[in-house]
């Protein structure tokens, strides 16, 4: 359930209920697990949500990354070119450097 929560976010499919699932779920595995794998296993979750919450509001709220890591979030858009006319361009510069970089 917690990795289908966490999908569903990283998706940007992900509301603010699932991020109280989440809170849920991994209070429910440190206080029932009977062995400490259990009990800390999500500690990389809650600690994310506590020290980057605005990251994780922002896949909810703006369905967006902005780490730039989820991929189902990331949109590329392309500008359109203008045209410049050869003889209102810049001059290239015609200095040569000693240096072969």
């Amino acid at each position: 359930m917690l990795s289908a929560t966490l999908r569903k976010i990283y998706e940007g499919k992900g509301s603010a209920t699932d991020l109280e699932t989440i809170r849920d779920v991994t209070e429910v595995m440190e206080t029932s697990s009977l062995c400490s794998l259990g009990k800390t296993a999500i500690n990389p979750v809650r600690t994310s949500m506590k020290y980057f919450g605005d990251e994780w509001d922002a896949h909810i709220e703006d369905k967006a990354c902005p780490a730039k890591h989820c991929k189902p979030l990331i949109n590329y858009t392309i500008a359109r070119a203008t045209r410049v006319n050869a003889s209102d361009a810049e001059p290239a510069s015609t200095s040569v450097s000693s240096t072969p970089w």
